[in-house]
């Protein structure tokens, strides 16, 4: 059954040891993200854990959890409700961005136990979080920004994080789908509606990270996600929907020609922006939320971060469908984003090679289906090798590619988002953000039949693991190998 709302969804990671909630205090001006931070680069994949904070300096009311959607892929794939997070949290994944169920409205719900307005208004009430201490230009909140397009109404979900700059005032980033919405807003000279959601079914966020085309409903990819719809109720005083089961809703609007610098802030890059942008500013107008409510904060920053663990999984997924049930190439067995490059520098294929121009195809369709998002490198490798594993992409980068004739540089391409190596900062200052750079393609793939594999039998192995015990030796962790063979 799916979680009902993030606290249905917080018993589950207690049970399954994979949230440990903290009662000293904790300072959210560095401690928080210092104590995640540690989390990501001190514990390996599978032993990393979500953590809360029940005493949060000068916020009494309300506890914090940092980490719970996307500290690891086992949290990811217990927000989708699989046992395991290897190929079939992909399947259910893909499955679900290619079957949306639409949300459904209901009156009311407990997003409104408590309803704040006018002098009531304060942002600053509820613990927002200084990512990288020292550097940030502030306090921000991570949350779903809500918006819709004014002529169709369609409804975009994104999570943008959201600078805290008063009581009711916050900064905004966003380069993507919500800025066409408030550009259409502004166009027609009238401020953008939108809502601010933080804490709510994990598998809204996995949504509403995922990449999909501009007017997808993001919230009807949550249905499909979780195999059941999602309940939204009625905006205060905008006219949006937002989950039912909120922890908090932030209701505002952006107005034309308000533009406010935003930022530094860390980026997923490793690097911190080097200036601050001129950006949107919501206009807080109402709160809503739960008695005592949980906030939920997600980092970015520098990988690992929370952000591109999740943006690796919902992206995998999202390019997936777009592969195997938009264009029907069943031979496209698996594809990786690595976080190491903040699932944007990386891009591994893994196909069944039958014939013809395969690599050229699988290519095609990624860059199609993400454009700038598909990587400065692209590898497309044999169904054999575990491309999520690090020694085995080296492996066959080192003995199945010819440089001179299986690389291909591409130039002329749009540049990555924030990417220093793109520019100098002489050129940035020129010319703004963006840019053009350049892009290789890898041709992995066996050309011809090679030589069998180096390793004993597949069987033999099995029989030694079984028989690990009577050798009297130390115990085995792990029996790994970065290749099929027979």
């Amino acid at each position: 059954m799916p979680f009902k709302d993030l606290r249905h969804y917080l018993g589950r990671l207690e049970e399954k040891g994979l949230l440990y909630w903290i009662d000293r205090e904790v300072d959210p001006e560095w401690e928080v993200s210092s104590i995640k931070r540690s989390i990501l680069h001190g514990l390996p994949e599978g032993k990393r854990f979500a953590v809360g904070f029940r005493r949060v300096k000068g916020f009494p009311d309300a506890a914090l959890v940092v980490g719970v959607v996307g500290i690891s892929r086992a949290h990811i794939a217990t927000a989708m409700e699989v046992a395991a997070e290897g190929p079939a949290l992909l399947e259910k994944m893909s499955k679900g961005l290619a079957h949306p169920i639409p949300p459904r409205i209901v009156s009311t719900g407990p997003c409104k136990e408590v309803i704040l307005r006018g002098d009531e208004v304060d942002v600053r009430r509820f613990p927002a979080v200084v990512w990288t201490p020292k550097k940030d230009a502030g306090p921000y909140f991570t949350p779903m920004w809500f918006t819709r397009d004014p002529e169709t109404g369609q409804r975009n979900v994104g999570i943008y994080r959201s600078q805290v700059k008063g009581p009711k005032k916050l900064g905004l980033w966003t380069p993507q789908d919500a800025m066409r919405n408030i550009s259409r807003w502004f166009a027609q000279g009238k401020p953008c509606p939108a809502a601010l959601v933080i804490g709510a079914d994990p598998v809204m966020y996995l949504a509403a990270g995922a990449k999909v085309p501009y007017g997808f409903d993001e919230t009807g990819a949550a249905g499909g996600l979780r195999g059941e719809a999602l309940e939204l109720t009625a905006c205060e005083t905008v006219p949006l929907d937002v989950p039912a089961t909120a922890e908090l809703v932030i209701e505002g609007e952006l107005r034309p020609g308000v533009l406010e610098p935003e930022g530094p802030f860390g980026e997923f890059t490793g690097y911190m922006a080097t200036s601050s942008v001129p950006m949107p500013v919501l206009h807080v107008s109402c709160i809503t939320h739960r008695r005592n409510p949980i906030l939920q904060g997600l980092s970015a920053q520098f990988p690992l971060s929370e952000s591109s663990i999740l943006r690796q999984a919902t992206r995998e997924a999202s390019v997936f469908k777009h592969m195997r049930y938009d264009l029907m190439l069943d031979w496209i067995v698996d594809f990786h984003f690595p976080v190491s490059g903040g699932t944007w520098g990386w891009s591994w294929i893994k196909i069944h090679k039958m014939g013809g121009p395969q690599v050229e195809r699988a290519v095609a369709a990624l860059i199609a289906c993400m454009g700038t998002g598909a990587g400065k490198w692209i590898v497309v490798c044999d169904e054999d090798v575990d491309i999520r594993d690090p020694f085995a992409r080296e492996w066959v980068l080192s003995y199945r590619v010819r440089p001179e004739r299986d690389i291909r540089v591409v130039d002329g391409v749009d540049a990555m988002p924030l990417d220093p190596s793109a520019a100098s900062p002489e050129e940035t200052a020129k010319k703004g953000r963006g840019g053009l750079s350049g892009r290789v393609i890898i041709d992995a793939t066996y050309k011809w039949q090679y030589p069998e594999i180096s390793l004993p039998p597949r069987e033999m192995l099995e029989t030694v693991k079984q028989r690990w015990q009577d050798y009297a030796l130390p115990p085995l962790e792990n029996l790994w190998f970065p290749c099929k063979w027979q």
